[in-house]
């Protein structure tokens, strides 16, 4: 997705809202919990504020659904459509908090493989951290004792 914006000085300029982008605002907004009075320049680290400033203004007000939102995206072979659609279900939704919101998206979202299978994200994660044990358990002769502790099958 292109955004196009107007510079100071009267030029427009367009860049792509893709994941980098999403990445860098995530970051600036982290960093402004900890740092209220951090600066950055616009593009790319304010890049998601402002558009949800101007599109999405009340959750634009709150910077760790924001950052859910964000996240959420990413979770995504599209992040700025899915970011789009996170902040408007996020601006539906004012009662939710972001991770009330990334725990529905997670649970409610469906994937389709290569092969064409539908599956919820969580199957999918799940299948893709078996699978990554099986590949791993070929290749080591330790037991994967932590690797097993941490999944969630």
């Amino acid at each position: 997705m292109n955004v196009t914006f107007t510079l100071k000085d009267g030029r427009t300029e367009t860049v792509q809202l893709g994941a980098h982008i999403i990445k860098e605002s995530m970051a600036a907004l982290y960093q402004s919990l900890l740092d209220p009075d951090a600066t950055h320049d616009d593009v790319p680290y304010n890049l998601v504020k402002i558009i949800a400033k101007k599109h999405f203004p009340q959750t634009a007000r709150d910077t760790e659904k924001l950052i859910c939102c964000c996240h959420t995206s990413l979770d995504s072979m599209s992040p700025s459509s899915s970011l789009i659609e996170a902040l408007q279900e996020a601006e539906d939704e004012p009662d939710m908090n972001g991770f009330e919101l990334f725990d529905r998206y997670v649970h409610t979202k469906e994937v389709t493989t290569g092969k064409g299978v539908t599956k919820t994200m969580v199957d999918f994660f799940n299948d893709l951290v078996a699978g990554f044990k099986k590949m791993l358990g070929f290749n080591l002769v330790a037991p994967l004792d932590y690797i097993s502790m941490v999944s969630t099958e």
